[in-house]
């Protein structure tokens, strides 16, 4: 479970990473991120209708990427992550999920992303 103060959870919080972070594309991901002055990353996860009809599944995906976050590595630089699911992710195996959220934030948190 990702703790509460590791969560981006206001619509300001999230609006502030959509309109001024740096973006990176997956298949069927889309994160974008923004350096923080905290101790830990944050993360905030958009799953709108089209990604997925039922709220069921809205949830479930949602939960999937929170499980996922909770193992990202909290070194240094810190950042604020959004990320957004597209359509295409509702039908992908939750382990294919997993890799490609880990593979985006290995990209985007790595140190030389800040530039």
């Amino acid at each position: 479970m990702l703790p509460r103060s590791r969560r981006l959870y206001t619509e300001r919080q999230l609006r502030t990473v959509l309109r001024t972070g740096r973006t990176t594309r997956g298949q069927h991901l889309v994160i974008r991120w923004k350096a923080n002055h905290l101790s830990r990353h944050r993360f905030g996860f958009i799953v709108g209708r089209r990604s997925a009809r039922r709220a069921v599944d809205r949830n479930s995906l949602k939960r999937r990427l929170r499980h996922a976050a909770s193992t990202v590595v909290a070194g240094p630089p810190h950042a604020d992550v959004v990320v957004t699911v597209q359509p295409t992710a509702i039908a992908q195996p939750p382990h294919q999920l997993t890799e490609e959220f880990h593979r985006l934030c290995r990209y985007a948190l790595r140190p030389t992303s800040r530039r």
